[in-house]
Order: structure tokens, then sequence, then C-alpha cells
């Protein structure tokens, strides 16, 4: 277990498998536990991106809704449809917040 705080690549880690072979399961087990910790340490797993749905919700600007509209082009045309709608649903409130900002409440 010490050992395993020291290594620097995820190789290194894995190596340590090999000392365990010979053990039961009931040892290998908070081993085998903390290597995957370790491991998951050296490849933290990626953020996953915003559906585009909900970066068509949250874009703030035209030019940034025109750039997902070009995506919605590459996705599954069984979606195209829906993508638009909340597209052009966007592009709307956009523009309206742009023609009619609201005066702030004091």
């Amino acid at each position: 277990m010490e050992r395993l705080k020291i290594v620097k690549t995820p190789t290194e880690a894995n190596a340590l498998y090999k000392y365990t072979v010979h053990w039961t399961e009931e040892e290998r087990k908070p081993v085998m536990s903390a290597i995957h910790k370790r491991l998951a340490e050296f490849n933290p797993p990626e953020k996953s991106q915003s559906s585009l749905m909900v970066r068509i919700q949250e874009s703030k600007t035209l030019i940034d809704l025109a750039k997902l509209e070009e995506e919605i082009i590459q996705c599954d045309p069984a979606i195209h449809e829906r993508l638009f709608s909340y597209a052009n649903q966007r592009r709307t409130e956009l523009t309206l917040n742009n023609e009619f900002p609201w005066e702030e409440q004091k």
C-alpha cells in the first residue's frame, strides 16, 4: 500500500497487481481497490459536454446560437426538427431581450 502512494505512472500501479496473485480474494480486495483509486487519479474521467439542447437553452448570444445550429445539421436527421425548434425559440428570446431590455427594479 505504501508503494502505491509513490508510483508515478499507471504502468507502475498496474505492476503491483502481480504481488497479489497468490493472495485470497479477501486479501486482494483492499489492494485492488487502492490500485483502482490510484489509476483514477492518473486518468480522471473526462467531463462530458452538455447536451446540444442544454447548450442551446444556455446560449448567451445569437452568434453562439448560430454555431450551435451548425452542430444541429451534423446530428441525426431524426432530431433536426426538435433541435431547430429549440433554437428558434431561443433566438426569439434573445432577440426580444435585445430589443426590449427590462428595466432593473430598485
